[in-house]
């Protein structure tokens, strides 16, 4: 989340965002989430862009991100109780409402099942509904119902060849990939694999798109439910199980609604990859990014360039190996080597001891040049003297 309160241009690029979502070398996210001016009535504008950096095409939404931004507001605000905000997003104004019990409830709003809308190509099975229809992947037939949340779902129970889905079992990466990409999804999908454990509990594994394998999706579970009582597996009132926890799930019959009802948790401890204002850039052992709580400041790799404290050494080290400054030598010294082992050329026998100098000079000089070492003034009267009193034997 990016308090980005004072201004409507985000304060971290896509580039950026996507550096800060990965997981190895990273915050580690699923998407940046921007906490905006106000516009059109609301309280606060909601943006966000996706782990590989990119920005929905479409006007869309993300349903745990709504949670956790209300969430967000509440500490911003030092807000107590129970209290709701306005909040514009892609698909319009939502009004999330944390709880007495300190439980987010968020209206997501109808759920759209038109297939030019969601949008896919299947063709539609129930008056204009995409319920149940087959969808050939990878040789494999696949019994699909399609909805949108404000964002397009694919969601499966199962295929011709797994009636019922066991999702713990699933390769999500090598599967998912091929929903999201699919042909019959123009502005490609989010995947949803569900198991039924009950008319009242259901558990999914989701592929989402520009993300990947996520541990939760609050659209994607609230699609789950709309395609289960489509399919009549279901209630409309379910606990689904993701990865990350558990969600509460109601599709109402009197407004058409969904509601999306679950605990955000805002006590992981932070200090590690997040400084406050004013504070050092770069966390100890988290080098190459950190990022500063009102994202006025981003240091990515492009600033820690600059910076040798904010670096890991084995990044020096790398590029210690491919500078030209060291490769150039490496070249000839290899092509000489060869030279020597086949004959080609003769030299006259020289020292080991200066054929590790002149080895070693150039990583010295390196080493050197980046203060990785320092070298003091030495005395030359006390090398004449180890010289000359027979320290050197030789």
């Amino acid at each position: 989340m990016v308090d980005n309160r004072d201004s409507s241009v985000p304060m971290v690029t896509p580039k950026q965002a996507a550096m800060l979502c990965d997981r190895n070398f990273g915050i580690g996210a699923d998407g940046v989430i921007f906490v905006m001016p106000a516009v059109n009535g609301a309280g606060y504008t909601m943006r966000m862009f996706n782990s590989d950096g990119s920005e929905p095409e479409l006007p869309e939404m993300c349903g745990n991100g709504a949670r956790c931004f209300v969430r967000f507001i509440d500490e911003l605000e030092n807000l107590q109780g129970t209290n709701s905000s306005k909040m514009h997003t892609g698909t319009g104004l939502i009004i999330p409402e944390i709880q007495n019990d300190g439980q987010v409830r968020v209206d997501m709003g109808e759920p759209i099942l038109s297939g030019p809308e969601i949008p896919t190509k299947l063709p539609a099975t129930r008056n204009k509904a995409v319920v149940q229809a087959e969808l050939e992947v990878e040789g494999s037939t696949w019994h699909v119902t399609c909805v949108s949340m404000g964002n397009p779902h694919c969601v499966t129970f199962g295929s011709k060849e797994f009636k019922v889905l066991q999702v713990d079992d699933l390769e999500l990466t090598e599967i998912g990939p091929k929903f999201e990409h699919h042909e019959m999804f123009p502005a490609r999908t989010n995947t949803e694999f569900v198991e039924v454990l009950s008319r009242s509990h259901l558990k999914m594994r989701v592929w989402e798109r520009g993300a990947g394998a996520t541990l939760a999706c609050g659209t994607g579970a609230c699609a789950v439910v709309v395609a289960a009582v489509l399919e009549g597996r279901a209630e409309r009132k379910c606990i689904v199980d993701v990865p990350g926890g558990s969600l509460e799930i109601e599709w109402r019959e009197d407004d058409n609604h969904v509601y999306m009802t679950a605990h955000v948790y805002m006590t992981a401890p932070a200090e590690a990859v997040i400084a406050q204002q004013g504070e050092s850039a770069c966390p100890p052992g988290r080098g190459d990014y950190a990022f500063h709580h009102k994202a006025e400041k981003i240091h990515c790799r492009e600033a820690a360039r600059n910076d040798s404290n904010c670096r890991p050494v084995w990044l020096e080290v790398l590029e210690l190996i491919a500078s030209p400054n060291l490769i150039v030598p490496l070249a000839v010294i290899k092509m000489v080597a060869t030279a020597l082992s086949r004959g080609w050329i003769k030299i006259k026998p020289i020292s080991s001891n200066l054929i590790v100098v002149l080895a070693v000079i150039p990583m010295l000089v390196m080493a050197v040049s980046r203060g990785w070492v320092k070298i003091e003034p030495i005395n030359v009267t006390e090398i004449l003297k180890y010289y000359n009193g027979g320290g050197r034997h030789e």
